[in-house]
């Protein structure tokens, strides 16, 4: 389960047809329609969970507190007993590159922490 998964559908595609056996399933609240996401969980959830779960640069752009301790929740709800979950976060840009402090650019409406 792609957490996160963005708009695309091209890493699904290539790890479906690189890795037998694989299937990915992605949701996404803001790049994704509710019917996509409620059929993406509905799969995840008639499996019993995910083997997998991935978090890709969400956590960075996610600026309320809460919203981002919902996110892990909904990681560790996903993924069954014994699975992964994976989270990659970006560190940021020089000079706040690893230090958690986060770049507000409130013009161009973006949170990077």
């Amino acid at each position: 389960l792609a957490a996160g998964g963005g708009r695309s559908n091209a890493g699904k595609r290539f790890l479906e047809a690189s890795v037998p056996r694989v299937h990915v399933e992605a949701v996404d609240p803001y790049n994704r329609s509710e019917a996509e996401n409620l059929a993406a969980e509905k799969v995840v959830e008639e499996a019993d969970g995910a083997d997998v779960v991935t978090s890709m640069s969400v956590l960075n752009v996610v600026q309320e507190r809460s919203s981002r301790t919902e996110h892990l929740s909904f990681l560790r709800r996903a993924v069954r007993p014994g699975g992964l979950v994976i989270i990659k976060v970006w560190a940021g840009l020089w000079p706040q590159r690893g230090t958690g402090e986060p770049a507000v650019d409130e013009a161009r409406g973006s949170f990077q922490a």
